[in-house]
C-alpha cells in the first residue's frame, strides 16, 4: 500500500462537533444495517472467492474483480455468494476503488496514455512502476467514476455491492503541497458526488460511501454529511513497519479525528498491520474503548488472517 504522510490539522472545537451530530443524527438512518455491523475484513490481493466467503466478517472490503480488470469483475452471482456469511447470515460487501492514483492494468487505461493525456493523468509515482496521480477534480477522471453504465462505480453497482471504499490515497496534501489551493475542497466534492449518483440511481438511498484515510477531510461537515464510514490505518500498529508502534502523536490524532467521526454517526473501520496477538488484543481493547471496529492484518493486505 502507498504510504500517506499524516497531517495532524485542527479539528473543530467540541461546541462545533456537538452542534454538527445533533443535526446529521436528525437525518433518517440506513436500511443496510450499517451500524449493526460488529466486525470486518479486508483483502485486495491474491483473492479466493470460496475462502472469502468462509469470512465470519459482518462487513468485507475487497476488489470489485479477482485481479482488478473488468475483464475478471465479480459476477453479480460472485458477489451474492460474498454476502453470504457461513452462518447464512446477510454479510455486507464494499468495492475499494482508488480515486487519487490511476494504474495502467486498470479498464481506464489506454497505451497513449502519459502524463498530461488526458489531463487528469498526473506524474508517475517515484518508485511504484505504473501507478499515476490523479487530478481528481477533473471532469473526465469523474466521468470514469460514475455517470455511465462503462464507469467504474456504476460497474459495482450493477454487480449488487453494499458500497464502496473511495481511497484518495495522499492526494489532497500532494497537489494541496503544490500549490492548489481547492484540494481538499475538490475531494469532498468528488466524494460527494459519488454519493449523489449511487443513492439516487440503483445503488439506493443507504448505498455505502466509505473513505480510505480520510485525514482531514473530517473536519468539513459536507464530508461528514455524505459519508457512511472512514478507514483508518496504522492507528496503533504498522503505520511506518509491520508490527511496529505507530509513534504516539500521529495515534493521539487518528483517535482524535476517529472520535469526531463517531460524533456525526460516521462508522470507524480501525485496521492496524500486525499478526503478533498482545498486539491484536491491545488495538481491540482501544478501538473499542473509542467506538471503533479493529481489524488486523498483513501489510500486503493478500490473505485474511484466521480468526482470533
Amino acid at each position: 500500500m502507498l504510504s500517506l504522510s499524516r497531517s495532524a490539522g485542527l479539528l473543530p472545537g467540541l461546541l462545533g462537533v456537538l452542534f454538527l451530530s445533533l443535526v446529521l443524527g436528525a437525518t433518517a438512518g440506513p436500511t443496510r444495517p450499517w451500524a449493526q455491523a460488529r466486525s470486518w475484513a479486508i483483502q485486495l490481493e491474491s483473492l479466493d472467492l470460496e475462502a472469502l466467503a468462509q469470512s465470519p466478517a459482518d462487513l468485507l472490503v475487497t476488489e470489485y474483480s479477482l485481479d482488478g480488470t473488468a475483464r475478471s469483475r465479480f459476477t453479480r452471482e460472485q458477489v451474492q455468494a460474498l454476502q453470504r456469511k457461513p452462518d447464512g447470515g446477510r454479510r455486507l460487501l464494499l468495492a475499494w476503488v482508488p480515486v487519487g492514483l490511476a494504474a495502467r492494468h486498470r479498464f481506464y487505461w489506454s497505451p497513449d496514455h502519459v502524463e498530461g493525456n488526458p489531463p487528469w493523468v498526473g506524474p508517475e509515482v517515484p518508485g511504484w512502476d505504473g501507478l499515476y496521480r490523479v487530478r481528481y477534480w477533473d471532469p473526465e477522471w469523474i466521468g470514469t467514476l460514475v455517470g455511465s453504465p462503462e464507469s467504474w462505480v456504476d460497474q459495482i453497482m450493477e454487480a449488487g455491492f453494499d458500497g464502496v471504499v473511495l481511497d484518495p490515497a495522499d492526494a489532497c496534501a500532494h497537489f494541496g503541497d503544490q500549490g492548489w489551493r481547492t484540494a481538499e475542497e475538490d475531494m469532498v466534492a468528488l466524494i460527494g458526488e459519488v454519493a449523489r449518483h449511487t443513492r439516487t440511481g440503483p445503488g439506493g438511498s443507504d448505498f455505502g460511501v466509505f473513505v480510505w484515510r480520510a485525514d482531514t477531510l473530517i473536519n468539513s461537515p459536507d464530508f461528514l454529511r455524505v459519508a457512511t464510514g472512514i478507514i483508518q490505518d496504522g492507528t496503533w500498529y504498522g503505520l511506518e513497519e509491520p508490527g511496529a508502534p505507530t509513534p504516539p502523536g500521529v495515534t493521539e490524532t487518528l483517535e482524535a479525528q476517529g472520535r469526531l467521526a463517531r460524533l456525526a454517526g460516521v462508522l470507524v473501520l480501525s485496521l492496524d498491520y500486525t499478526e503478533d496477538p498482545d498486539q491484536i488484543r491491545q488495538a481491540r481493547t482501544r478501538a473499542q474503548a473509542s467506538g471503533f471496529l479493529e481489524y488486523a492484518a498483513p501489510e500486503g493486505l493478500d490473505r485474511l488472517p484466521s480468526t482470533r
